[in-house]
């Protein structure tokens, strides 16, 4: 690892693009969301796993419940398993 690129201010300007833009009720079109919130969230994880390479000290559970628009609806963080962490080099 080179140095740390993102910052506190990085990761909460991510986090309130990906809140911002969490996909809305797509005309009752059910399985279109579904699939479409299902990549959303992907993309969140994707976020949080390169974050959490870049920066030791970055806290992916709090960086994921903030790019919910709803954390006691829909709590991403719920979804972080610990294999998503960075191994330490040898």
């Amino acid at each position: 690892m080179a140095g740390i690129k993102f910052q506190r201010q990085h990761h909460n300007a991510i986090a309130k693009l990906m809140r911002d833009n969490w996909p809305a009720d797509l005309h009752n079109e059910r399985k279109v969301e579904l699939a479409v919130r299902g990549h959303h969230v992907n993309t969140c994880i994707n976020f949080a796993r390169y974050l959490k390479w870049d920066n030791p000290f970055f806290d992916p559970l709090h960086f994921l419940d903030a790019c919910s628009p709803d954390s006691d609806m829909y709590p991403l963080s719920e979804l972080w398993d610990e294999s998503y962490e960075p191994k330490e080099e040898e």
